[in-house]
């Protein structure tokens, strides 16, 4: 660690328990006897003795600090030691760490209340007036009212979210500023999954009345999850129904018990061919930062794709599969939501072979059917041939 930072940091939890860590020597050793010094000495010569009385330094004579072995000047020079254990414990026990402990904690609390309150304006409060909220992409969010805004709109696109710190350090940089460290979580607030987590930084500064507030809260990194990856489409789960002249579509979105995969499952009815079902499951795509689609069917029709979140919020899928027969078929979706209940899906790029298909557009509503009249499971096995079932799905 650079000498610049050879300041005690303060590693601390908000429930009284204070630890710390710096870049402290291990306690003093226990000085040799006198005794057994006195004999040492008498063995030697006095030239030798004059010999090692020139090479010894004042600094050696300090508390905590052994004996090295005879060196240079200049490598005794760059050698220097750390704060004395002396120095560490008055400042972690000095009132003026006990206030740094206290007004941090205290901040981090209401900062977490707040947060799980989705009560943006009390997190602006907990600013100063020109203070500033900076995302792991550098956007700057400057003033309270930019950092209220902000806040709200985060619990408008998901209310679904609580917030957990863990303060790792405290660093007095200057006359009342502060610098905390820490790890920030954010957790579903019904399924306690864990969506994302990061380092962040925050600084604090004392007012005039003697109270701190924040003057700049800063993401570092920002890592999230699968189960994270998927909230965008949380709003799928759930029971679906299309109801058009022609036929009746009925799907059921739900996620996996991990919350990294997303699992749907289909059937169709039609007036002219009757029952057709599927299963399909999407999940995140590290690798080209987008959703992968995967479809089959009970004949052994497949299909695969790919999806992302357009800058309007709508959910485009780009849909490629194979039928038993071997025709290939293709199409682009757009979902566009019309309201908590209800969106309007758009069918474009419509192939099945060599063949165009025009396009259309279809609305479905959130549905809720009563015990055993949407048995999806049971529907994959009285389904009929898939690439049937395909042609009606693009049609």
């Amino acid at each position: 660690m650079p000498r610049r930072h050879l300041a005690v940091i303060l590693t601390l939890s908000c429930l009284g328990q204070s630890l710390y860590g710096q870049e402290s020597q291990a306690p003093p050793k226990a000085q040799e006897p006198q005794k057994s010094q006195e004999a040492q000495d008498s063995q030697k010569s006095p030239e030798s003795k004059k010999a090692e009385d020139a090479k010894k330094s004042p600094a050696s004579k300090e508390p905590g600090v052994t004996e090295k072995s005879p060196q240079s000047k200049e490598a005794k020079d760059s050698d220097k030691t750390p704060p004395s254990q002396e120095l560490v414990d008055t400042e972690q026990t000095s009132p003026e760490f006990a206030e740094y402990q206290t007004a941090v904690c205290a901040s981090a609390e209401k900062f977490v209340e707040a947060f799980n309150e989705q009560d943006a304006e009390k997190i602006s409060q907990l600013f100063t007036e020109a203070g500033e909220s900076v995302d792991v992409e550098g956007t700057v969010f400057l003033g309270r009212e930019a950092i209220a805004d902000e806040y709200m709109a985060h619990f408008e696109a998901d209310a679904n979210q609580t917030l957990a710190l863990d303060i790792h350090s405290i660093r007095p940089v200057a006359p009342g500023v502060l610098i905390e460290d820490g790890m920030s979580y954010i957790r579903h607030s019904e399924t306690n999954r864990l969506l994302s987590y990061g380092r962040y930084s925050a600084t604090h500064v004392r007012q005039e009345d003697g109270s701190w507030l924040l003057a700049s809260v800063r993401e570092v990194t920002n890592e999230v999850t699968a189960a994270g990856r998927l909230q965008p489409l949380s709003w799928l789960v759930g029971k679906w129904i299309d109801e058009s002249n022609d036929m009746i579509v009925k799907t059921e979105w739900s996620l996996d018990e991990s919350g990294s995969f997303l699992d749907g499952k289909f059937e169709v009815h039609s007036s002219d061919d009757g029952l057709i079902a599927g299963t399909q499951r999407i999940a995140w795509d590290p690798s080209n930062n987008r959703f992968r689609h995967w479809l089959f069917t009970n004949d052994g029709g497949f299909g695969e794709g790919y999806s992302y979140l357009s800058d309007d919020e709508d959910w485009v899928v780009h849909s490629q599969s194979t039928a038993a027969d071997g025709r290939s078929m293709q199409s682009i979706l757009k979902y566009q939501r019309t309201g908590e209940d209800a969106a309007v899906i758009e069918q474009t790029d419509r192939w099945i072979g060599a063949d165009r298909l025009p396009d259309r557009s279809v609305r479905i509503v959130r549905a809720a059917p009563a015990p055993g009249e949407f048995d999806a499971s049971e529907a994959v096995s009285e389904a009929r041939p898939a690439q049937e079932a395909a042609e009606d799905l693009q049609k």
